[in-house]
């Protein structure tokens, strides 16, 4: 059976819907990454590994509320081909389209997710570098301890086993 024929009306309620979804998505992934920068401060791997768990879902959620989006995008470029132009249309340039009050509701909503969407990637990119940087200094220390505890001295400088210098020996077999 046939769609219903795409109206602005229906564009401005489901447009305001997925931005306040994707809102809310945003704003818990933003605390989590905030859970997830103190666990890390505290070295808790435990919680690490929770709040990693439970970013994963929301990140999902966030993904298929973006299919969402760019459905609801390609089926107002095809309702309204005047209003693409050409050109790829945007949450925002959709929300331009529609009537007051929705308009001006859905541009600030727009403005707000993508506001949130750069803050969650910086921060992001900020708690990745920390991770890197904790892991390296755990690595770092794990070779020193394994080279104090290596009274063999099997551990070489990089704190790494390294095959040493064959023994040569001899045995005289005469005596």
């Amino acid at each position: 059976h046939a769609r219903p024929a795409l109206t602005h009306s229906a564009v401005g309620e489901q447009l305001g819907s997925l931005i306040d979804r994707l809102i809310e998505r945003y704003t818990v992934a933003l605390r989590l990454l905030g859970e997830h920068r103190e666990a890390i401060r505290r070295a808790d791997g435990a919680a690490v590994g929770e709040v990693v768990e439970r970013q994963s879902i929301v990140i999902a959620e966030i993904e298929a509320l973006d299919r969402r989006r760019r459905d609801l995008v390609a089926a107002a470029a095809a309702a309204f081909p005047q209003a693409a132009q050409g050109r790829t249309l945007t949450i925002t340039h959709l929300a331009s389209l529609l009537q007051e009050p929705d308009r001006s509701r859905l541009t600030n909503g727009a403005e707000r997710l993508r506001g949130l969407a750069g803050e969650v990637k910086e921060r992001s990119a900020t708690i990745r570098a920390a991770t890197a940087s904790l892991l390296a200094h755990v690595e770092g220390l794990v070779r020193q301890v394994g080279k104090q505890l290596s009274h063999a001295g099997t551990y070489g400088r990089r704190g790494v086993v390294e095959s040493g210098q064959p023994v040569l020996s001899a045995l005289d077999l005469r005596s």
